[in-house]
């Protein structure tokens, strides 16, 4: 009777005794088990490794997405890069006549000064070329050059020369000689012969010239 007893108490702490009385889940798991792992240290060992690597790679992670939301920012695109760069600077010359003759300029200003990323840099780049060849008048009225090619070359500003010139010769007063048959003679006007000699005798009579 006591056999029978300790047999049964047996059974019900070791099921594995009866291979019928395991789910057959758990009897695969057991069996995948024993072919993977020597032990179930091993099969520990094998787990605690697996969490280790796990963290060190979690941990890898968060260092790179940290590391991207710290890096500069992309640099913007160059102006002169987009499809619409080209069809930007011909309607630019076309509103603005005077950058014509400074394309080559604008565009070394541009590249020189960073405005390449701008998308005024056109504009900008313009009126610092047009500061760097700005005169004042003082230079300019000085200038035979330029003069010769944007003043005495102007038909208006001839006109306007001769026209005031003129009428200065009119106001002026007549010098009186006698001559032989005891009538007065005026003495001869001097006539500019040229724009230049005409520009000079204008600027005498009004004192600003010698």
């Amino acid at each position: 009777m006591e056999e029978v007893i300790l047999a049964e108490q047996t059974q019900a702490a070791n099921p594995a005794a009866e291979g019928e009385n395991l789910p057959e889940q758990t009897a695969d798991a057991t069996v995948d088990s024993t072919k993977r792992f020597k032990s179930t240290g091993d099969l520990i060992k094998a787990y605690t490794n697996l969490e280790r690597e796990f963290t060190k790679r979690s941990q890898r992670l968060r260092e790179l997405e940290k590391a991207a939301e710290t890096a500069a920012p992309t640099a913007p695109e160059k102006e002169y890069s987009k499809e619409t760069w080209q069809t930007k600077v011909d309607s630019f010359i076309q509103n603005t006549p005077a950058a014509e003759p400074f394309k080559a300029e604008i565009a070394q200003e541009i590249l020189d000064s960073g405005l390449d990323a701008n998308p005024n840099c056109l504009e900008l780049a313009l009126s610092k070329v047009l500061v760097k060849h700005y005169k004042a008048p003082s230079v300019l009225t000085s200038d035979d050059d330029f003069l010769t090619e944007h003043v005495y070359k102007n038909e208006k500003i001839r006109d306007k020369i001769i026209k005031d010139y003129l009428s200065e010769v009119k106001k002026a007063r007549a010098v009186k000689t006698i001559g032989a048959g005891g009538m007065p003679a005026m003495s001869p006007v001097a006539r500019p012969k040229t724009i230049s000699e005409a520009g000079k005798l204008v600027m005498q009579m009004s004192g600003r010239g010698k």
